[in-house]
């Protein structure tokens, strides 16, 4: 690799570590709709539905209190899985009706 290629990946390097941390400058946000169950402190219960609009499910890493140091991917899909188990079993039951 040429010298002036390298000097050109390291700024960009040094730039994503120096910035890593600041808001809006990750590809994995997390944390805006926060799961919980209390409403006051929380978005969403457990299963990604809103506290306030009852057929309103959330299902992407926004839910999540903190980012993992890992990509999102798996953990979004698996919340994904849980969440669409969940929303079946309450359809079945007669518990959830559509909007």
């Amino acid at each position: 690799m040429e010298e002036s290629e390298y000097s050109e990946g390291k700024d960009i390097f040094e730039h994503d570590v120096a910035y890593s941390n600041s808001p809006g400058t990750s590809l994995h946000e997390t944390g805006v709709c926060r799961f919980g169950n209390d409403p006051k402190t929380s978005v969403t219960n457990k299963w990604g539905q809103t506290h306030d609009v009852q057929n309103l499910y959330i299902c992407d890493a926004s839910i999540f209190p903190s980012p993992t140091d890992k990509t999102t991917t798996m953990p979004i899909v698996a919340f994904a899985m849980r969440t669409c188990d969940h929303m079946l079993e309450k359809f079945g039951k007669g518990e959830h009706k559509r909007a």
